[in-house]
């Protein structure tokens, strides 16, 4: 694909999201001041990127850089050189010079680095409507697992937010604390439990019998005592 064909259209003659200028610069950014990777190398992954060859080249500068080495157009340009899908598609390792006058300076990098995850996060969801919408038309899955199917995938989407950016909490931030427990080992006090399942299992029955065991003090369905 030529870095100049701006062209990449949906289906319906819609844009899918994506700018390729924002991509070039970012890698031009990270080629003029490796430092500015520091806040976006845990989170900006190669697939973020619209063209292929760019992801490919974000990759090799994560893996020269987490080498601690420096990652510009001069170290990359052997291996540019021999990576014939690079140098057939991209017109050879001039084009990293290409990518470095594209540069834009690092206060703007993680700016950029989130609206290209941005762009990926709304062509995967894009995608994930596509197939909800075909499989829905179709009968060969049951309505309630197409649901469960695409609840989760629609969770896997949210791999493109940063953490930073989502307002959620990296789980291994989260300092461990004691817990104490109503049910023992299957409910917890003072804390939300989610009790999730498909239709007709017998969610409001077990409710209904925790509902129960607190009110009356009787032992829990599995023996254990309540308080």
């Amino acid at each position: 694909m030529s870095t100049d064909d701006q062209s990449i259209v949906h289906p319906l003659i819609r844009r899918i999201p994506h700018n390729i200028d924002a991509e070039m610069g970012l890698i031009g950014g990270v080629f003029v001041n490796n430092k500015s990777l520091d806040d976006i190398k845990e989170w900006m992954k190669p697939e973020f990127f619209v063209l292929s060859e760019h992801g490919t080249i974000w990759e090799k500068i994560l893996d020269i850089v987490n080498d601690g080495g420096i990652a510009d157009p001069v170290t990359l340009r052997t291996w540019f050189m021999g990576n014939e899908t690079l140098a057939h598609n991209l017109g050879g390792p001039e084009y990293l010079i290409k990518l470095a006058d594209a540069a834009i300076p690092a206060a703007w990098v993680k700016g950029y680095a989130r609206a290209i995850a941005e762009d990926a996060q709304r062509r995967e969801l894009i995608s994930l409507g596509e197939d909800m919408v075909n499989d829905a038309y179709g009968a060969a899955v049951g309505a309630d697992a197409m649901c469960a199917r695409n609840i989760s995938s629609l969770a896997n989407v949210l791999k493109y937010t940063p953490v930073s950016q989502s307002g959620w909490t990296c789980a291994a931030d989260i300092q461990p604390t004691n817990i104490e427990w109503l049910w023992p080992g299957r409910l917890v006090k003072n804390r939300i439990n989610i009790l999730a399942g498909m239709g007709d299992v017998g969610k409001d029955t077990l409710c209904a019998t925790i509902a129960a065991v607190v009110s009356t003090g009787r032992a829990w369905p599995d023996g254990e005592p309540s308080e």
